[in-house]
């Protein structure tokens, strides 16, 4: 499964968490009152796609091509930036290492290096809206702050932190027992990486439509991508 490639499109996509709630309706003082939630769903935005030249109208047209609407699946990145826990002091959000012996690629490009680490702390079971987060290297982690978490069984799944319960030390490093949404997707094992860098989470288009845009001379265009959470 490919990862969308919004910057080749000058955009960056937009996450929000779409919660299926329920009401009762209106009373007759015409007050609504929410009377129950479900675990609800991962939604992105990726607004203006620029399709500017041909090579991005070749990408595009591969993308529609592997999608097939809401078919197939992709991954999608949020980009959250310094709004995550980045370590005090971080001046750049990528850093690069070279290989060993101090050597790079033929074209001079390195290593990213990873700039927050964390893990989970303890085991987390499926459908479980507490864990614990360990922090090797990044900042306090607070309401809002947003990460994914990789499995076999559930692939990429995105999760925000909706509140601080505890804070503690273990080894060293900093820990955060946290609620999280939605509840967990999948069983988290002890020591599994979390991903506050570049999160992922696997996704699929919303409308089959979506990627059917009019072409200026067939060549130029503009569309607004929206993406649904794979169930």
């Amino acid at each position: 499964m490919f990862v969308f490639p919004h910057a080749a499109f000058r955009s960056i996509p937009t996450f929000r968490f779409m919660p299926r709630n329920v009401d009762g309706g209106f009373s007759m003082d015409r007050s609504n009152k929410v009377i129950g939630s479900a675990a609800g769903y991962w939604r992105a935005t990726i607004s203006n796609c620029s399709i500017h030249d041909t090579t991005t109208n070749r990408l595009w047209q591969a993308i529609d091509g592997m999608l097939e609407g809401r078919l197939g699946s992709c991954k999608v990145q949020a980009c959250e930036g310094r709004r995550q826990p980045v370590p005090d002091g971080t001046k750049t959000l990528v850093t690069t290492s070279p290989f060993d012996d101090g050597a790079s690629f033929d074209d001079g490009a390195e290593f990213i290096d990873p700039l927050i680490v964390a893990d989970v702390f303890g085991s987390v079971a499926l459908g479980s809206a507490t864990m614990t987060i360990r922090v090797r290297n990044g900042s306090q982690i607070l309401p809002g702050h947003v990460f994914s978490h990789w499995s076999i069984d559930g692939g990429h799944r995105i999760y925000s932190v909706k509140t601080v319960e505890s804070r503690g030390v273990a080894g060293g490093h900093q820990t955060a027992t946290v609620k999280i949404k939605p509840p967990a997707r999948a069983a988290m094992a002890a020591g599994d990486l979390l991903e506050f860098d570049a999160p992922l989470c696997d996704m699929h288009l919303s409308d089959d439509n979506a990627m059917a845009v009019a072409m200026e001379r067939g060549r130029f265009g503009t569309a607004t991508l929206v993406f649904d959470e794979v169930p």
